[in-house]
């Protein structure tokens, strides 16, 4: 800390001995502005020298840093030489505080403005020496602070650190083992890394906590040519970290805006050296799993490793593959774009291996609903003598993503199922009364009964019908005509895909709240009509077995609507003798039949 001997002796950088004369870096400024220019560096003094636990106060009041860029933003004439006014270890403090506190847009960044009027001031480190006169590599600066933290305009700083620590012989190392070097390389500092590399700094350095080499971590710091001068510097393109992982794993890991992934495999192909395409991490994802895996999928990455021979068929300790991780994606899109890249590399994918759960990617696309994908498994060979039909569990993910959606959910779960079903009875698959009731179980969880109150609110909307109108399906079809026609008149104009398509537009998003919940309402009842009517049938067929044998099934469970077909379907499921027979009378009573069966004896 500064003692009150070195205050005084900073007055000479401000004031010559026994003279009121202002000096600045020798430089003597119009008498108009050198009152100005003195409040400016009187009024910094004070900030930075007002007590000498200035730096303590700092860190427990943050405003002082927010003052001190108040001060620095409107700076005007020559700069300070920091310097005069405090010692090394005090600048270092102030810079620490500043990365700590850069504050965020509202703010304008006041840590960054400070650090770059440091910058400007013309302030440089210099190098710590031990006792045999050599520079002190092991120490912690605010580049390794900087590293630490995650902010916006982290690389700004970072870079702007690196014009006041421009010692490239010295590789500041901290507690962890990470160096100025490793954050050069993760920073994208090009201009940096090569000044490193000229310095002798070794190209595969790790850092000991991770194993990471300055391969592994260039590909965060979005600069190609840092991946370039790494390899031509002599970096291993094949070294692995405590994950296991290759520099290759970590570029696949990115999005690769910016062809990481091209100049990676151009280099090396400049510098023939092989690149192990199917290197497997610890958990057995190959970089090709890893370009898939990521929510936003490396797309470049995954085409680029299948036509440099990477194996679509490689598993992983989940036994999963390319194609079982993008069916794990929220849509279909990335599944076709592998089928693409493979029939244009000619590459073959195998349909109809198990994941950790022994399902096939067939199961696992209905159970995300999937229709589409459904067609095109079948299309390649996916065999249906394996086939299993999924769980309410296994629909239990797709439940969740679809709930994401929330206006359109239940039209997206209900089309869509549909939609996997028929494309499954299409090719001879044989939908029995477990799966139907697996369908059930999912639909009717999910609410998708219109309720009396939402179906009057539905009739009342007159603005609804005059925007309905507007939308249409078919080129003879709209929406105010698809609510208003009945189920059975709808099944021969509308398909499964066709509310499949409706539900995965933002057609129904112009609509009220209520409207549009009574109209996706709607729309599940019509088009689950056929579906809960076929079920009902075969359940209430063998539940009432010989009895009643006037009865015309069809015509009386004609006026049911969903809810009341599917408690048909329920009632066939009681194993006891009495209550199937009371749940029958019930089911009639329902329908009229004994009203319209005393009418005809009364006739």
């Amino acid at each position: 800390m500064t003692s009150k001997s070195d205050y005084e002796s900073h007055e000479m950088f401000y004031y010559e001995s026994g003279s009121s004369e202002f000096i600045v870096n020798d430089f003597e400024p119009e008498a108009a502005a050198a009152d100005f220019q003195r409040e400016q560096f009187e009024s910094l003094k004070s900030l930075l020298l007002k007590k000498p636990n200035w730096i303590r106060r700092l860190k427990k009041e943050r405003y002082d840093v927010q003052q001190l860029y108040s001060l620095i933003s409107d700076w005007d004439g020559p700069l300070p030489d920091l310097r005069g006014i405090l010692q090394a270890q005090e600048i270092e403090r102030l810079l620490v505080e500043c990365v700590n506190f850069t504050g965020g847009r509202e703010y304008n960044y006041p840590g960054q403005i400070i650090i770059e009027f440091v910058v400007r001031s013309g302030y440089r480190d210099q190098p710590r020496v031990g006792i045999d006169g050599e520079p002190l590599q092991h120490r912690t600066t605010p580049i390794h602070h900087a590293a630490r933290h995650l902010f916006v305009n982290r690389n700004i700083v970072i870079r702007e650190l690196f014009k006041i620590y421009d010692r490239f012989d010295v590789n500041y190392t901290d507690e962890f083992g990470y160096t100025h070097f490793h954050v050069a390389c993760e920073s994208g500092r090009a201009d940096v890394v090569v000044k490193f590399l000229e310095a002798g700094q070794d190209p595969n350095c790790l850092v000991p906590g991770t194993g990471d080499g300055p391969l592994h971590l260039a590909p965060l710091g979005n600069n190609k040519q840092v991946v370039s001068a790494l390899l031509r510097a002599g970096a291993n393109s094949n070294s692995t970290n405590m994950d296991g992982r290759t520099p290759l794993h970590m570029i696949c890991k990115i999005n690769d805006e910016y062809s990481f992934i091209d100049e990676f495999f151009s280099v090396n192909d400049e510098l023939d050296r092989k690149i192990q395409v199917d290197a497997r991490d610890k958990l057995g994802n190959t970089p090709l799993h890893l370009a898939f895996m990521r929510s936003r999928s490396n797309e470049t990455a995954a085409e680029y490793l299948l036509r440099r021979g990477a194996d679509p068929n490689s598993i992983n300790q989940d036994g999963l593959t390319a194609l079982h991780v993008c069916l794990r994606k929220e849509d279909e899109s990335l599944a076709k774009t592998l089928f693409k890249i493979c029939d244009d590399v000619g590459r073959k994918l195998l349909l109809d291996d198990g994941d950790e759960e022994g399902r096939t990617p067939l199961e696992v696309a209905v159970a995300n609903i999937f229709p589409d994908l459904v067609d095109i498994l079948l299309d390649r060979g996916a065999g249906l003598s394996c086939f299993v039909f999924p769980t309410l569990a296994h629909f239990t993910e797709r439940l969740r993503l679809c709930r994401l959606h929330e206006d359109n959910s239940k039209l997206r779960l209900a089309s869509g199922v549909l939609s996997c079903v028929e494309r499954l009875e299409r090719r001879g698959y044989k939908l029995n009364r477990s799966n139907a009731w697996t369908i059930m179980k999912l639909l009717t969880r999910e609410k998708m009964f219109l309720s009396a109150d939402l179906e009057q609110s539905w009739y009342d909307d007159v603005q609804f019908a005059v925007d309905a109108k507007k939308i249409m399906l078919k080129p003879d079809l709209s929406l105010c005509d698809v609510v208003r026609l009945r189920e059975e008149e709808l099944e021969k104009r509308l398909t499964y895909m066709d509310y499949f398509e409706l539900a995965h537009s933002d057609r129904l998003s112009y609509f009220s709240v209520i409207s549009r919940k009574a109209c996706t309402l709607s729309l599940c009842e019509k088009l689950t009509r056929g579906f809960f009517r076929r079920w009902a049938l075969d359940a209430f067929l063998e539940l009432k077995g010989d009895d009643y044998p006037d009865l015309s099934c069809e015509k009386l469970l004609e006026n049911l609507k969903n809810k009341d077909l599917h408690r048909v379907c329920l009632a066939n499921l009681d194993e006891m003798p009495l209550g199937r027979y009371i749940s029958l009378l019930t089911i009639l009573f329902k329908c009229g039949y004994f009203k319209y069966s005393n009418s005809n004896k009364r006739n």
